[in-house]
């Protein structure tokens, strides 16, 4: 028995999976899955791989959450020498008889297994791979060594992250945008609120913008693909109508003539829906200007969840949008410190990176607040130890006018 297998039987996966308590269905799936695998079969490094390949896309569930940060822990310490077990085991399981050097290799890297993981880390970088790196598996663990690039088993959720387009409404309640169907609004610069705004041409264009015709070039050009003609806009009031006869670079109004012309010769059944199709990129055209990336606001993707992060001054907004697990779409409107924190607990995604500054700044203010309150406090200590004096003096000369008069001075003056 190797040092790796001394390990696992230590760790023992089986007893993990016997405490896990999953409180979801999907949850209990994965945990039983595995269950019945361990009550017939022996645990290795393949099937804890695989354990925790599945359990990433899981960490919604706290029972499995549990039985993967154990996990986590114990392959995190001995890191290399997991990999190394990883590709002997199934080196050693393939049967196929042309595969002799590799088991070859497989044997004589195995012989590390009985070191600790820094003596690992020691032998490979003074050459005790070199032998087997004909190897691709062994190649790449001696390259990750040598680089100090190793990968950790993590419980944080991976994620993809947009930036949302909107046509942004400027009024004097604040600035409205639309994300995803929904309108929100910021108020001064910091209340961030989901909210209505009814307006016709700002339905009509987030609309659009939201909708598979809609593309945004990176030069931030929008094009427009609508019934063979394509309509470029990159300058508020111009707009480029690429069809199969040229391109035609149009102001807006018209832009208006063309689409007009263009529905004489529409079915009476379908010109309605066409028009206010054309008219909305001709509003487009229009109010270019007022169409921005919204760099507040952040849609975030994972394999379980979709949510937004709208950054406001003093407060985040956070929404879910879809989940194949949360019962209830849920949201909060907090500090930095406590968005992120709520975000991690509910989606185990970690946003402390991205919003670093912000949270920073967020410690700071509360660390200034907490000082302001603490000064306050002193004072109207001192203020009342000064009353409680003043009161024992006044009781002292209750009889003599003169001493009464210094002593309401005084008073007076603190006061």
């Amino acid at each position: 028995m190797n040092n790796i297998q001394k390990q696992l039987a230590e760790l023992d996966f089986c007893a993990l999976l016997a405490e896990a308590n999953a409180n979801t269905a999907t949850g209990s799936t994965l945990i039983n899955k595995y269950r019945n695998y361990c009550s017939e079969n022996i645990v290795n490094c393949a099937v804890i791989n695989s354990f925790i390949g599945e359990a990433k896309r899981q960490t919604y569930d706290a029972g499995v959450l549990k039985v993967l940060e154990s996990l986590a822990d114990f392959i995190n310490s001995r890191q290399i020498s997991w990999q190394i077990a990883s590709v002997c085991e199934s080196i050693k399981n393939d049967k196929n008889p042309k595969n002799y050097l590799a088991r070859n290799a497989a044997s004589q890297a195995e012989q590390l297994l009985e070191m600790e993981e820094s003596d690992v880390i020691k032998y490979i970088k003074a050459g005790a791979l070199k032998n087997v790196q004909y190897v691709e598996q062994f190649r790449n663990i001696t390259k990750a060594v040598l680089k100090e690039s190793l990968k950790f088993v993590s419980e944080d959720a991976e994620y993809s992250v947009t930036t949302p387009i909107s046509y942004v409404a400027q009024t004097e309640d604040g600035n409205y945008f639309r994300v995803l169907g929904k309108t929100y609004l910021i108020k001064n610069g910091s209340e961030i609120s989901e909210s209505v705004y009814k307006d016709n041409k700002f339905e009509y264009i987030n609309a659009l913008l939201e909708s598979e015709f809609v593309t945004l070039k990176d030069d931030d050009t929008l094009s427009i693909n609508y019934d063979g003609i394509e309509y470029l806009i990159s300058e508020q009031g111009l707009c480029s109508r690429k069809s199969k006869t040229g391109t035609l670079c149009l102001e807006t109004a018209t832009l208006r003539e063309y689409n007009q012309a263009a529905l004489n010769t529409v079915l009476p059944s379908i010109r309605a829906q066409k028009a206010a199709m054309l008219e909305t990129i001709a509003l487009i055209s229009e109010n270019y200007d007022s169409i921005v990336h919204v760099d507040c606001a952040s849609i975030y993707q994972t394999n379980d969840d979709k949510f937004l992060v709208i950054e406001g001054e003093e407060k985040f907004f956070a929404q879910l949008i879809s989940s194949n697990h949360a019962t209830s779409r849920w949201s909060i409107n907090e500090s930095a410190v406590d968005t992120v924190q709520f975000i991690k607990e509910k989606t185990h995604v970690n946003l402390a990176s991205r919003y670093e500054n912000k949270i920073n700044e967020n410690i700071m203010q509360v660390e200034s607040d907490k000082k302001e309150q603490l000064l306050e406090s002193i004072k109207q200590s001192e203020a009342q130890a000064v009353a409680k004096r003043i009161d024992a003096l006044t009781e002292k000369y209750k009889n003599n006018p003169a001493m009464l008069n210094v002593i309401a001075n005084i008073a007076a003056e603190l006061a």
